[in-house]
């Protein structure tokens, strides 16, 4: 009889191997499979950091761009103030002078947006 009980006993923990085993098995199948999911999601991280990145100069460059637009059209609306200041000037000590009034009623035209 303690050789049945022996036998049965072998059986039992050979099938508990296999089980064990074929559970292994699983658990590395499984974490190949992550480890291949998590290779991919760290290579989108980096395209989408690199993205970013992109999107961080680009936007960099049009700010700078704007800011020199900026200055530009500042400049330029100096220049135009100092013009039609001295235009008005003429006119008023020269009230005679039809070319001064007629420039001075343009320019109270333009930038009221009439043409």
């Amino acid at each position: 009889m303690g050789l049945i009980n022996l036998g049965e006993t072998i059986v039992a923990l050979r099938t508990e191997v296999d089980r064990f085993r074929s559970e292994r098995d699983q658990y590395k199948a499984e974490n190949e499979r992550l480890e291949r999911e998590n290779e991919k999601l760290k290579a989108t991280n980096e395209n989408l950091n690199n993205r970013a990145r992109n999107m961080d100069l680009n936007g960099q460059i049009q700010h700078d761009e704007l800011m020199a637009c900026d200055g530009e059209v500042r400049y330029w609306k100096q220049l135009y103030t100092a013009l039609t200041d001295h235009i008005r000037q003429k006119a008023e000590a020269n009230p005679s002078v039809s070319r001064y009034i007629a420039l001075v009623n343009y320019i109270d035209r333009l930038e009221k947006g009439e043409s």
